[in-house]
């Protein structure tokens, strides 16, 4: 993916279901927490890595992650 593309563009290709993009669209939500999400993609399989420094927060990143999906219904 181009650096410095548009948000517009970004959730478009995530809603397409590109991991790249849906990393992208996680990180800008979760960094400012203080994690990090890395994205995979394996047959139909999503996996989704959040790395985080405090666990207190760990019900509000799931949380976020839920509503960016939910928001973003990747499709075929």
């Amino acid at each position: 993916m181009v650096t410095g593309i548009s948000s517009d563009a970004v959730i478009g290709f995530a809603k397409q279901g590109h991991p790249q993009a849906i990393a992208v669209l996680l990180n800008r939500a979760l960094v400012p927490h203080g994690a990090h999400v890395k994205v995979r993609q394996k047959e139909e399989l999503l996996k989704i890595l959040i790395n985080f420094l405090r666990e207190t927060e760990l019900e509000l990143l799931v949380n976020r992650v839920q509503e960016i999906l939910n928001e973003i219904t990747p499709q075929k």
